[in-house]
């Protein structure tokens, strides 16, 4: 039996020490099974649906759809986080969209994006949202009065 400090986790995306989501990685897991089970589902409505009936073009922030993620040939649930654009080239527009059983951001077009059925809206607690606690940001940086590197304290995160 593994106790707490043997649980080893995937980090799905990564924005600051203080700010990271992950998954927990274990055998057998049973969240894994339930997203593959709802993604089937999902599948297998839009088999029998025709799926043009179904699109959203134009979806809220924060609405649960249905998408097909194009990099893995299947249908994804995801939540809308942010409209990228519209324009000409593009009939709906573009959307920020979080894989919400993948724990990780991608940009579709509205094409992609159609109705998430209700009884495949449920929550899988898969994707936690996590940070190291009493971590600040600093920076090395070379003072010349001294001749040294110091290390100075930051109030953000450097982004390079």
């Amino acid at each position: 039996m593994s106790s707490e400090k043997d649980k080893h986790v995937s980090v799905t995306h990564f924005i600051n020490p203080q700010l990271f989501w992950f998954h927990s990685i274990s055998v057998p897991n049973p969240a894994y099974h339930e997203i593959k089970e709802l993604e089937e589902q999902l599948e297998q409505y839009y088999q029998t649906h025709q799926p043009w009936t179904q699109a959203i073009h134009k979806p809220a922030v924060d609405m649960l759809v249905a998408v097909k993620f194009l990099s893995w040939h299947k249908m994804i649930r995801a939540r809308v986080e942010h409209i990228a654009n519209f324009s000409k080239n593009t009939q709906g527009g573009e959307y920020i969209m979080w894989a919400i059983d993948y724990g990780f951001p991608f940009q579709t077009k509205s094409e992609q994006i159609f109705r998430l059925p209700d009884k495949l809206s449920r929550p899988v607690a898969h994707i936690q949202r996590g940070g190291l606690a009493y971590l600040t940001p600093a920076e090395k940086d070379f003072d010349f009065r001294m001749n040294s590197a110091v290390t100075n304290a930051k109030e953000n995160w450097s982004q390079r």
